[in-house]
């Protein structure tokens, strides 16, 4: 009996340092805020349903990532209610400061759709102000993302992302009863560009932070 006692306390201490060890690596993990996407292209759909698909898809991916702590949807959106802080147009430096010592993070990501429907895909040159657009009809996507410094402000990676899929798919959608063309194109076009990008986010190398 007294063996078995010592052998359970045994066990309990090391779970107990497996925990704390595992909260000290936690904590040194930098945080990250991933913010809503902004709107560059006045689609009614990604206002109300696209960005927040968007930021979705960036919170489980760089979940997974080992180099940051990203905090949750709803923790974020309690801070910025408690803090009275709302996030529209661009941030300045000074914004992005004070942005993330409310949310207690080292990052913030930011991104904007800049381009969401139909159009051509351009493999001419520019010739003055027109675009010889020799490509086919498409229904295109373009994403930029940024991901920045809490500390200095700064923007310490940029990337972006275009995508594409056939017109057709884009007019069967929008023949379908009930059911929003630009929304239906969102996993044709838009998810893999955006998990392409939080990918790439996941790989690339940052400033080490003090």
């Amino acid at each position: 009996m007294k063996r078995r006692v010592l052998t359970t306390l045994a066990v309990l201490v090391a779970a107990t340092r497996l925990a704390a060890f595992d909260a000290v690596i936690e904590a040194a993990r930098p945080g990250l805020a991933v913010l809503p996407a902004q709107n560059r292209v006045e689609s009614l759909w990604w206002a109300e349903s696209g960005a927040r698909a968007a930021q979705e898809i960036f919170l489980d991916r760089l979940a997974e990532n080992e180099h940051y702590r990203v905090i949750a949807r709803a923790e974020l959106e309690a801070k910025l209610q408690e803090n009275k802080l709302w996030l529209t147009g661009e941030l300045s430096p000074a914004s992005i400061v004070r942005l993330s010592r409310v949310l207690g993070v080292r990052y913030l990501l930011t991104g904007a759709l800049t381009e969401y429907g139909l159009g051509r895909r351009s493999k001419g040159k520019h010739r003055g102000r027109r675009r010889l657009g020799l490509g086919g009809k498409r229904f295109l996507a373009a994403f930029d993302l940024r991901l920045m410094d809490g500390e200095t402000g700064a923007i310490v990676w940029a990337d972006s992302g275009r995508g594409e899929a056939p017109v057709e798919l884009w007019r069967a959608a929008n023949t379908e009863e009930g059911t929003q063309a630009e929304a239906a194109m969102f996993d044709f076009v838009l998810r893999p560009l955006l998990e392409d990008l939080a990918k790439r986010l996941g790989e690339a190398e940052l400033p080490e932070t003090p």
